[in-house]
């Protein structure tokens, strides 16, 4: 089953993260995936949905980006998108420069399948100049891969769990001559936890910088942040770093830019619910917290921030409105911006003691932000759709938002 799986990303690199809160009927992320042919370069939206998946092309010219009318693809008959017990879902998605890959995988829980999950992966393979065409299509049982990244002409899988097993790794897998090598890069050392957990570790995020990798593990507990080394020959492990974490915390993103590493977690327990950005130095064998950004708002019944020995009595936010999660992280030169839904974007210096972090408007909801192309882009939900705009003079700290074009409603971006 792990060489099968392996075999179908060698199709297409992919990258992949958790969608989180959302609030529009999506049980999955969206991700987007972009290349470039000729004068002509693509970006490749994908939505999920409860009937199946949303793609939809937008290519980018000297004059003119224009989206192409969506392409709707609907889930294999018995594929668990709606489960009577509670989902988790998520999409990987990338492209080449012929061929698009998207799959998403779920993870069902159920009173009769104990603390076990039931876990699947399906996969579809569409033709970059037209959507329409399948070029192949499979679904993989007691599968579930959260998480990968084009390297050295192949690709880094992680999370590669699989029933029983619940076996969690990264794995660099290549494609020379016809045939497919894959080699084991990391194991996590905490099989024992995992294997009596109900929880599925996962690597949550691959973060790049040139030839630099940081995979983000979020175990139960410890959390680790894994940074791997390209060669020109294999990938290597770098170093491992425990990250910090508190009650119910999971990691969801990170960026990496130089020395600069920062990771977006959330949590909620009975006190509270909460986010938080944390900004690390990445020493050769250390990962040193420089500071964190951080908001919460209390939840719970009377007597709950006490049990938790929190005093969580009131809401601390960073401005902006009423508390909406916060879904993605970049890094751009020494600012940090963070795409905060129904807050617009929130950008603040990387620095100590830069200008405290402020709220920007975009003119409707920022689910996400990317780089591309040497532009940072953003994905903003309006009352109409959705639209792809870039943002300017970020330096300055006072970003400002031009909108490129409009699209149907999708959900994220995916690195």
């Amino acid at each position: 089953m792990r060489f099968t799986l392996l075999l179908f990303l060698l199709l297409a690199g992919c990258t992949a993260r958790e969608s989180g809160h959302n609030k529009s009927s999506s049980v999955g992320p969206v991700a987007c995936s972009s290349d470039e042919i000729g004068s002509v370069q693509r970006i490749v939206l994908v939505g999920a949905h409860e009937d199946g998946l949303r793609l939809v092309l937008v290519e980018v010219t000297d004059s003119a980006w224009t989206a192409q009318p969506a392409v709707s693809i609907s889930y294999p008959e018995g594929f668990p998108i709606a489960p009577e017990f509670g989902i988790r879902g998520k999409v990987v998605a990338s492209q080449t420069d012929e061929a698009v890959l998207v799959a998403i995988a779920t993870a069902t829980l159920s009173n009769n399948s104990g603390r076990s999950p039931t876990v699947s992966t399906w996969v579809s393979i569409r033709n970059t100049s037209d959507l329409e065409e399948s070029v192949f299509e499979q679904q993989y049982h007691g599968v579930f891969v959260t998480a990968a990244t084009e390297s050295l002409g192949g690709w880094l899988v992680g999370s590669r769990f699989e029933s029983p097993e619940r076996e969690l790794g990264i794995d660099a897998v290549s494609h020379d001559g016809g045939d497919t090598q894959w080699s084991e890069v990391w194991r996590s050392p905490d099989r024992a936890s995992l294997t009596h957990s109900s929880h599925a570790k996962e690597i949550d995020a691959f973060c790049r910088d040139g030839s630099r990798l940081i995979a983000i593990d979020d175990v139960v507990m410890p959390k680790y942040a894994v940074e791997l080394k390209e060669s020109e020959r294999e990938v290597s492990v770098g170093a491992e770093f425990t990250l910090p974490s508190g009650a119910n915390e999971r990691y969801r993103s990170g960026a990496l830019r130089g020395d600069d590493f920062v990771a977006l977690s959330i949590y909620s327990h009975g006190g509270a619910q909460g986010q938080r950005v944390r900004v690390f130095g990445v020493g050769t064998k250390e990962l040193a917290e420089q500071f964190q950004l951080g908001e919460h708002v209390p939840r719970g019944g009377p007597g709950s921030a006490d049990r938790y020995e929190l005093q969580y009595d009131k809401a601390e936010l960073l401005g902006g409105g009423e508390f909406s999660w916060w879904t993605e992280v970049l890094i751009e030169g020494k600012q940090l911006l963070v795409s905060a839904r129904e807050r617009g974007l929130l950008i603040g210096g990387l620095e100590v003691g830069a200008p405290p972090p402020r709220y920007v408007d975009v003119g409707g909801e920022c689910v996400d932000i990317r780089r591309w192309n040497g532009r940072v882009l953003a994905l903003v939900r309006t009352n109409d759709g959705c639209q792809v705009g870039q943002l300017n003079d970020i330096a300055s700290g006072q970003p400002t938002y031009t909108t490129m074009v409009n699209v149907p409603s999708v959900d994220q971006f995916a690195d």
